[in-house]
């Protein structure tokens, strides 16, 4: 095994790992807002089109295999404009961290510590993230795999729930109307990011292009998998009526079970957790910081600049009011960033990609007449 490249297994650990944060807890509520009880439809529907924005990433995995994003960038865009689009690249990851930190301080404070300042407890995940993602994927992804058990325990404690469920809470199936379930896919797919990790990572992966995309596609369906299980549990848990007034399904469902030696299981459920919005961070940080090695005139290793998304992070998530209207409209703004970043521009330097590769090939047959 070379110890300088991931293997498949981290690499679907990795994908897992970085979707899965604050959405498992907050996913069944955004979805019943907009598409009701037939919001897990939403989800299957948004990890369909995700599926296939994969498919498309393995056409240029297999044209550039040894190349991340940002050098892919650098190759079709030329020096001065892939530098601007990295730069851009990694203020996004930024702000995909902020959100994530925000929303963190903001559920801690509500469940766990209510008299201590959100700042100090976003100050202790970032720096926990930052210690972490300045090492190599390769380490990022053995501490992803070592905490993996970690999911199957979240998974069963959801899974308590199932003795109290209605199952007919779910029925008629479809009843919301399809203009609605289509139009919350959108909702679903952002909670889904965290697979653009593979931009980055499939280069550094052992293993045929093939078996990488296979990897993260694996990786991403069982992200999907034990969302569509969360929804479907707080669904046939809460009644339509409840579910709009309890912002996290989940731990509101949980606080409802006591066992002999366990009283609040719900607190339980965030100590694990806690450990996910961490390696969800930590992927961001890393990917941030990756970035700004690119604007140097030399390549350096990216461990000398991950203070700078630390520091600008924690200094992003001081907001003048953490209001939820100041918060929404933040998360909005990452949310229609998104559509860029992560699916636009590289769908765009994919399409760009075989329209070379058809006109060097063209080029070649006129030579050869």
């Amino acid at each position: 095994m070379n110890n300088k490249k991931l293997t498949l297994f981290q690499l679907y650990m990795l994908v897992i790992q970085t979707q899965v944060g604050i959405g498992v807890l907050s996913l069944p509520s955004l979805l019943f807002q907009g598409a009701g009880k037939d919001g897990w439809i939403s989800l299957l529907i948004g990890s369909f089109i995700i599926d296939g924005v994969l498919l498309l990433y393995f056409l240029l995995l297999k044209k550039h295999p040894d190349k991340t994003l940002y050098e892919v960038l650098l190759l079709f865009f030329g020096k001065k404009a892939g530098k601007l689009f990295i730069l851009l690249y990694a203020a996004y990851f930024l702000s995909i961290g902020i959100t994530i930190v925000v929303q963190f301080e903001r559920i801690i404070s509500r469940w766990v510590l209510p008299e201590t300042p959100t700042w100090i407890i976003g100050l202790f995940l970032i720096f926990l993230a930052a210690y972490l993602a300045k090492e190599s994927l390769v380490i990022i992804s053995r501490f992803d795999v070592l905490v993996s058990p970690f999911l199957l325990v979240l998974v069963i404690f959801i899974s308590f729930a199932l003795k109290d469920a209605n199952y007919l809470f779910i029925f008629p199936i479809g009843e919301e109307g399809l203009m609605s379930i289509i139009s919350t896919s959108k909702n679903a797919m952002l909670s889904l990011l965290g697979f653009e990790i593979l931009f980055f990572a499939a280069p550094m992966t052992e293993g045929s292009e093939k078996k990488k995309i296979l990897a993260g596609i694996l990786g991403f369906m069982s992200t999907t998998l034990l969302y569509l299980y969360a929804c479907i549990v707080s669904f046939i848990y809460f009644s339509p009526e409840e579910i709009p007034l309890v912002p996290e399904p989940i731990l509101y469902l949980l606080k409802s079970f006591t066992f002999r030696v366990i009283e609040r299981t719900d607190l339980l459920f965030l100590s694990l957790w806690v450990v996910l919005v961490h390696n969800t961070l930590t992927s961001y940080l890393y990917l941030s910081s990756a970035g700004l090695t690119f604007l140097q005139k030399k390549k350096k290793s990216h461990r000398k600049f991950i203070w700078i998304p630390a520091i600008s992070l924690f200094i992003g998530t001081l907001f003048p009011e953490k209001t939820d209207e100041a918060v929404t409209a933040f998360s909005k703004y990452v949310s229609y960033s998104s559509y860029l970043f992560v699916f636009l521009i590289p769908c765009a330097v994919i399409l760009l990609s075989l329209f070379i590769k058809k006109k060097e090939t063209d080029n070649r047959e006129n030579q050869k007449a």
